[in-house]
Order: C-alpha cells, then sequence, then structure tokens
C-alpha cells in the first residue's frame, strides 16, 4: 500500500506500507502496518520495522469482525476524529462553507496543515457524517432531504469527499446552491434512478434497461456483467488455476481464489493448546488460518466427561475419541449412584441406586458415634458428636476457621493473609490454591480501548508484581487508575479477573468507583510475528455487574493491548517509556 500526501509542507511525498495479521481477538482482528520514512522503501517485514531501520515505524491497529457488528463499532472513532478537525475549520467555516473554509485555514496557519496532514494518515477509510449515507439504494435515495439536506445517487461509482476521500458509498448530501462537497466520477441522480443492471439470473449475465439501474449506460455495464471465472488453490504452490464450476474442488470466484490461497495454515495440537503450521494440501484437518487456529485454539472447549469427578479432561475432536464433545464443562456433572457395601461400610459409586448423600446418611456401622461441626462460632467451630453422619477425624478435617490467602502472580504460589487488613485478602485459601497459577499480565501493555461509547484515546497499562495494576490514557494522562488485580472470580471463557479500585481520579473518563470491585475476564496470546504478545481485557464497572464474556464486555469496559513478548528490546519492541509508576 502507497500513501500519498495531498496537503501540508510534506504534500507530494509517499509513505510506503506494508501490512500483516498480528492477532485474531475475540472481538478484533489486528494488522501490523509497517511504514517506510518519506519516499524510502518499505520496510521488508514487520520485524524489521520494528529495528526503525532507514526510520521506518509500526503501528498496530484493530478492526472489528464484520460478524460483530452487533456488539463492536468504530464508526465513533472517526466521527470524533472529524469533530477535533472542524473545531480547526470554524474560524472559516460559517463564512466559506466546510471545504473552502478548510482551505482557506490551511493557506493562512501551516501549523493546522500539519495536523491534517497527520489526520489524514491517521484516519484512512473514515466514514463521512453525511446523513444521506444512510440511503443504500438509488430509489431510496432520490429525492430525498435529510438534516438540511438533499440526496443525490452516484450511478457507477462512489461518492469521493473532498476532505476524506473515496467513501465507498453512493448516496451523498449536499446543500442547494452550494459547492459539492464530494466528487461523483460517473453520473450524478438527484431526479431519477433509470440506469442498466446486470441479470445474472441467466445461464450468461445480460445488462437490461432498469428503473433502478446500477450503470448510467449500458457500455459500463457490459464491463462486469460477464460470467464469473472460477478459479481454485493449488495448496503446494499456493496458486490459483482457473476451473470450471461444478468441478471438484471450484467452489470460489477468482477474486475470493486470490485472496485466500496464499494464507497461511495452522492446527490446533489440542494437548498443549498451540497451533503448528500445516498444508491443507496433504492434511485433511487443516482447515484454519493461522489467526482463526490462535484463538480456537486457545479457547477450545472440548472434552470427556469423568462422571465420578464432574470434570472433563482433555480429548482431540479429530481422532474420533468416544464421548468428546464440545462444551463439555457445561455438560459435565456427577452422575453415578451408589450403593452401600455393608462389610466395608462406604458407598461404592456405579452400583445401586441412592445418591451420594442418601448413601452416606444410611451407610454406616451401627452404635458408631457420628459427628457433624457445630459452626455457630465462626472463628472457633467444634465437631459435636451425634450432629452429623462422619467420623471424628473427617469432621476435624474440615471443621476449622476459615483460612484465607491471596495469589502471588509471580510465584503462582498462595500466600496467608488476613481480611480486613490487606485489601487483596479476599478469598479463602481452598479458593486460591484451585485457581492460583504464575500470571501473563505482568509487564507493560498499550492499547485501545473498544466497548460501546468508547472515547478516542490510547491506553497504557503496568500489571506489577506486588499484584497491582496501575492505567491512564492519552484521553487525560493525568487521571491514573489504580487497583489490585487478582485472576479470580468467574466467566465464560478466557481467564477470570477482578480489581479492587484502590485509586479513581475525579471526572476521569472511566466510570468506575473508588473501592469497586470490578470482575471481568481476559486472554494473553502471543502475536503472529514473533515480537509481540496481545491481550483482550473486560470489566464490569461494579461490583453487581462483573463482565461475564467479551461480548458482555462491550456493554462495559473491554480493552485491546500489545506488550513486548518477553526480552524483545533486542528485536526494537520497548515498551518501558509507557510504563505507568504505582
Amino acid at each position: 500500500m502507497v500513501i500519498t500526501l495531498i496537503d501540508g509542507p510534506n504534500a507530494g511525498k509517499k509513505i510506503n506500507v506494508i501490512t500483516a495479521e498480528m492477532s485474531y481477538g475475540p472481538e478484533t482482528l489486528t494488522v501490523g502496518f509497517g511504514l517506510s520514512d518519506y519516499n524510502q522503501p518499505a520496510p521488508a517485514s514487520i520485524p524489521e520495522a520494528f529495528q526503525g531501520t532507514n526510520k521506518a515505524r509500526v503501528h498496530a491497529l484493530s478492526r472489528c469482525h464484520t460478524w460483530k457488528s452487533g456488539t463492536c463499532n468504530f464508526n465513533t472513532a472517526f466521527s470524533q476524529s472529524r469533530m477535533s478537525m472542524s473545531s480547526l475549520y470554524a474560524p472559516f467555516a460559517n463564512a466559506e462553507g466546510w471545504v473552502e473554509g478548510a482551505s482557506s485555514m490551511l493557506r493562512e496557519n501551516p501549523a493546522a496543515r500539519k495536523q491534517v496532514a497527520v489526520m489524514r494518515r491517521g484516519v484512512i477509510e473514515a466514514q463521512h457524517t453525511d446523513p444521506c449515507n444512510a440511503f443504500t439504494t438509488c430509489t431510496q435515495c432520490v429525492n430525498q432531504s435529510t438534516g438540511g439536506f438533499k440526496c443525490g445517487w452516484c450511478m457507477g461509482a462512489t461518492i469521493m469527499y473532498n476532505d476524506t476521500g473515496d467513501s465507498g458509498l453512493h448516496c451523498g448530501g449536499f446543500v442547494e446552491g452550494q459547492p459539492l462537497p464530494f466528487v461523483c466520477n460517473k453520473d450524478f441522480r438527484t431526479e431519477d434512478c433509470v440506469g442498466y443492471s446486470c441479470n445474472y439470473t441467466q445461464s450468461q449475465p445480460q445488462c437490461m434497461l432498469s428503473d433502478d439501474g446500477t450503470y448510467s449506460s449500458q457500455t459500463d455495464c457490459e464491463t462486469t456483467c460477464k460470467t464469473a471465472q472460477f478459479a481454485k488453490c493449488n495448496q503446494t504452490t499456493q496458486q490459483c488455476s482457473d476451473c470450471q464450476q461444478g468441478d471438484p474442488g471450484c467452489q470460489f470466484t477468482k477474486d475470493e481464489c486470490q485472496q485466500s490461497c496464499a494464507i497461511q495454515h495452522s492446527k490446533c495440537n489440542y494437548t498443549t493448546h498451540q497451533c503448528a503450521s500445516c498444508s491443507p494440501a496433504s492434511d485433511p484437518n487443516c482447515t484454519q488460518s493461522t489467526g482463526e487456529c490462535g484463538y480456537d485454539c486457545a479457547h477450545d472447549t472440548h472434552g470427556i466427561c469423568n462422571p465420578l469427578t464432574g470434570t472433563c479432561a482433555s480429548c482431540d475432536p479429530t481422532k474420533g475419541q468416544p464421548g468428546c464433545v464440545a462444551q463439555c464443562s457445561a455438560t459435565c456433572s456427577k452422575t453415578l449412584n451408589f450403593q452401600c457395601d455393608n462389610t466395608t461400610h462406604q458407598c461404592v459409586p456405579g452400583q445401586g441406586n441412592q445418591t451420594l448423600q442418601d448413601c452416606a446418611n444410611t451407610c454406616t456401622q451401627h452404635n458408631v458415634t457420628t459427628y457433624g461441626c457445630d459452626w455457630s462460632n465462626a472463628t472457633s467451630p467444634q465437631c459435636v458428636a451425634g450432629k452429623g453422619t462422619q467420623n471424628l477425624s473427617d469432621c476435624a478435617q474440615n471443621c476449622h476457621a476459615v483460612q484465607y490467602a491471596k495469589c502471588d502472580p509471580v510465584t503462582g504460589q498462595c500466600l496467608s493473609c488476613q481480611p480486613g487488613t490487606d485489601p487483596s485478602c479476599i478469598y479463602t485459601a481452598d479458593y486460591c490454591l484451585a485457581s492460583c497459577q504464575k500470571s501473563n499480565l505482568l509487564g507493560v501493555w498499550r492499547g485501545i480501548q473498544i466497548n460501546r461509547g468508547f472515547k478516542v484515546a490510547e491506553y497504557d497499562f503496568t500489571f506489577y508484581p506486588d499484584g497491582k495494576v496501575a492505567f491512564s490514557s492519552t484521553y487525560n494522562a493525568s487521571a491514573k487508575y489504580e487497583a489490585i488485580f487478582s485472576e479470580s472470580g468467574k466467566s465464560a471463557e478466557g481467564r477470570p479477573v477482578t480489581f479492587v479500585m484502590t485509586l479513581v481520579p475525579s471526572g476521569g473518563p472511566l466510570p468506575l468507583q473508588p473501592q469497586a470491585v470490578v470482575g471481568g475476564l481476559f486472554t494473553v496470546q502471543d502475536g503472529e510475528q514473533g515480537i509481540t504478545k496481545f491481550m483482550n481485557l473486560a470489566i464490569g464497572t461494579t461490583a453487581a455487574a462483573p463482565a461475564s464474556s467479551f461480548d458482555d464486555g462491550m456493554g462495559k469496559l473491554e480493552w485491546v493491548l500489545i506488550s513486548c513478548k518477553g526480552s524483545t528490546t533486542s528485536q526494537g519492541c520497548d515498551f518501558t517509556p509507557a510504563k505507568i509508576p504505582e
């Protein structure tokens, strides 16, 4: 890709760009852009761009998955960017209109020219704020008036706005008596839609006159109204070859084939939950791109249920193992019946028709004293004869004051603690032992907020080994947040995390309250270029409403964050300047 600057002191200069997929997350796809310096060759790779060779630089950009349009929408980022430009144009816009006012301002203000040049580089493929853009067919568009604009349809081409370029849209608005704020390189219609459309229902597509035409002339129509050329991918050479629709393996158009044939494929190792490169030519289970595999493999839910323990063991769904099902944990439970062995006085699983509790209540030796725990004094509970069904040893094992512990994220070990005096001491020792593990959250992370209603800004997070996290944004760099974090709680996917907010700035950009305990979830996975790793983080805004899934987090607080992978400063990745102090 080549970006040509069209205004400002560097007008006419070119920036050569390479792109590469970096991370495939639950809501977004993140792509790395390696940018050259002005009029320099594009860097050979994203790793080379990280080195800064010839003043190259790297930008990581995220976009919503198309199938997540119901939860993920970045349009507000573009509208807010245009609003910031509008404030620059305001002194001139009233007198001369938006475009001419901007031109006048740019001629008289070199500093503003620089801001606009940077803005144009940053808002690639921005959608223009034009109320007529909402109309998607010619008959809906022409003769419409909305928001002070009259609408017209660009037949045979797309609207090219004077300030943001190609919109990819056909319906545009204008004010009568004023110059058009865009260009239509074909036929701009304001009264009727008579033109030509391609009829693909026939064996040989044919251009026909229509009251809701797509093209203004038959010649324009016939340039594209043709039988689609199909092609299939040679997975060994990763090249497309022409084929006849209906032939084995011939199911994509040539354009579709060329877009997907060279994609790197990987398949999941269901034991390690890591992806390994593969070739669809030799492996029938090699069906996913590397990005798709990375996310699906890390979130695999297949398992074989052990009905005795109610837990699932990992399994490989491609090997036809009996009982290997998706969403195993959602359905697996202890379902065995029990029967008393009158010799040993033990409940035997897999026999009889009693539940374990019913069996335990009756399967005891006569004249044997049983015990139960008296919890009336929670700080000093006692085993009481005749109160329960346990022997004294079993009762004493659990009849004691509750022990609390907190997780050390560096060692993955639980440390005894006292609730009330330690704000991070909020879980029992048993819960800590079941959930504590070495954290992959630690370090400096940079990224963007993606939940609905986000404010355009870059966020910096620093997770410390003492269990504290500090974060702030470029929206208000002085508005610093601090919390105690623990990898605990409940979540439908990823790993759970809990923030206990210890510092919340007054008037900050996030709807959080001091001392709030907010739950959420996260995932961490290595980036595809081998230099960075990515975190998807979602949290609630109150204790009563944690983020239970990434879709749920899009209505609360959610970020896509990037960090250097391990010790990669030798590869040019160094985020330490963004470290937020405790």
